[in-house]
């Protein structure tokens, strides 16, 4: 049995296995499907596999919506000019702090990625004569939410460089005036600053706003409530849905969001399943082993100070994602811990860039570590050091979170209404999943997917306080 657990998790490698359903030591497998209906249980035995699928289309829900990759690439290449006029090629990433979400780690991982492919060397903290850090951070006062991304360069004498961050505001101008031309409510007093971002570049594109802020969010249903039809259905070309309708998606679309950033909540399914809203069919559970190798049991969801979903981890547990699709549609799913993809470190091109696991209409899916390849995982292990996979992840943050994101996936050309209506109908390619193998258990699918998402759920962390190696040092209490 699991012991009492303290707030506290880390990820690290530990020996590589997949499992295709959650080995929890007594717990029934899923029944199989016997009838097309969609139900509250579990349908058929699961189908769980990385896609490979290119990603194609644009979030086109407003004109200004600047994606974390935009926004990264903004930064970088100020960072390497500023550089460069001085002779330098070489900096230290610093934390870039925000919400209580840990997902601060998924920017400078971003970040480390841009500089190294624009040349810049990333040194230690030690060796560096400069040290790049930031903050961001989530305003959903405005039509739309967004967030705001500031950077600074320091001295090894930590004293900022000013010069940087002028000139930094000075690039990034444009950007924040797209956003502050549009995003003003109507019923906003005069002279309200709502929705306004003064300094930093915005990310404006809504998966990434609320990947960043920890959101749980039913997007579907706000949609679909909002057109007064399923959304799910694939629609053909004659179908297109019209402009006003459209315009009326993204609007309902950004209240939900907006919503569930400023007034966080979930519904829960029982006491270790959550999901998004009550008419949300996608539900998760966290399952934890006291020790790597032992049988695998659900965790109760808690709720945290601030109304998010909180799972209890302690340090030695080994732990996995328990995906539950009830629709009557597959999905791709994308998961991810303190923002960096599950899929971030497999061996195959395609599945690094799509990132989305496969979960079939009415079956699940357990996820317990990063994929590498169909013989080999990195599994997620609670651990008060950074090792293996963590190592890479850059430094951890006090609060962590793990995020589903789930997309429709369909066969054929013909995208779901959904998508058309969010993203402007534009086609996605598809592409083969990894069959089965040692360690891996599936079956080949081809499946496109949507580029909005249906569903996010987000459920939070502790991660421990790293050690410290320094003489004399001791943790904080």
């Amino acid at each position: 049995m699991l012991t009492t657990p303290s707030r506290r998790a880390i990820l690290a490698r530990c020996r590589p296995t997949l499992a295709a359903g959650p080995d929890d030591g007594g717990m029934r497998p899923p029944p199989t499907r016997e009838t097309p209906h969609m139900s509250r249980k579990l349908l058929h035995t699961l189908t769980l596999l990385p896609a490979l699928l290119i990603l194609a289309g644009l979030n086109t829900s407003r004109a200004c919506a600047n994606t974390l990759d935009e926004a990264v690439e903004s930064v970088s290449e100020s960072v390497r000019k500023y550089l460069a006029e001085r002779g330098e090629d070489g900096i230290a990433i610093g934390p870039i702090s925000g919400p209580k979400t840990g997902t601060g780690r998924l920017i400078e991982t971003r970040l480390t990625d841009a500089l190294k492919d624009k040349g810049i060397k990333i040194l230690d903290e030690f060796d560096a004569k400069w040290e790049l850090r930031g903050s961001f951070k989530v305003d959903p006062s405005g039509n739309f939410p967004f967030v705001g991304l500031n950077v600074m360069l320091f001295d090894s004498n930590g004293a900022e460089l000013s010069a940087f961050r002028e000139r930094f505001n000075q690039e990034t101008a444009e950007a924040r005036q797209a956003v502050n031309s549009t995003n003003t409510p109507t019923d906003a007093p005069a002279g309200s600053d709502a929705g306004q971002i003064t300094t930093g570049v915005p990310i404006t594109e809504s998966t990434a706003v609320a990947v960043l802020a920890g959101a749980t969010t039913d997007l579907q249903s706000a949609v679909q409530e909002t057109t007064n039809d399923s959304v799910t259905a694939p629609v053909g070309d004659t179908q297109t849905p019209s402009l006003p309708d459209k315009a009326k998606a993204r609007a309902a679309r950004d209240a939900e969001l907006k919503d569930a950033i400023a007034n966080p909540t979930f519904h829960v399914v029982s006491p270790t399943a959550i999901a998004a809203s009550d008419t949300s069919p996608f539900h998760v559970e966290i399952l934890a082993a006291e020790t790597p190798g032992n049988p695998f049991r659900r965790l109760n969801i808690e709720k945290d100070g601030e109304d998010r979903a909180f799972v209890p981890l302690t340090e030695g547990n080994q732990y996995g994602v328990h995906v539950i699709n009830t629709a009557a549609f597959d999905v791709g799913v994308e998961l991810l811990i303190d923002g960096i993809n599950t899929l971030e470190f497999a061996e195959d091109s395609l599945n690094r860039e799509t990132g989305k696991w496969v979960i079939a209409a009415g079956s699940s899916g357990f996820i317990k570590g990063w994929y590498v390849n169909p013989n080999h995982i990195d599994t997620f292990v609670v651990v008060p050091d950074q090792q293996g996979v963590a190592a890479t992840l850059g430094r951890p943050q006090q609060i962590g979170t793990i995020t589903a994101t789930i997309y429709p996936a369909f066969e054929g050309d013909q995208a779901p209404a959904f998508e058309q209506l969010l993203a402007g109908g534009k086609k996605t390619r598809g592409g083969t999943g990894k069959g089965a193998a040692e360690g891996f258990q599936g079956a080949l699918l081809k499946r496109n997917y949507g580029t909005q998402p249906l569903a996010i759920i987000s459920v939070h962390y502790n991660n421990p306080v790293p050690p410290i190696d320094l003489p004399g040092d001791t943790l904080p209490e």
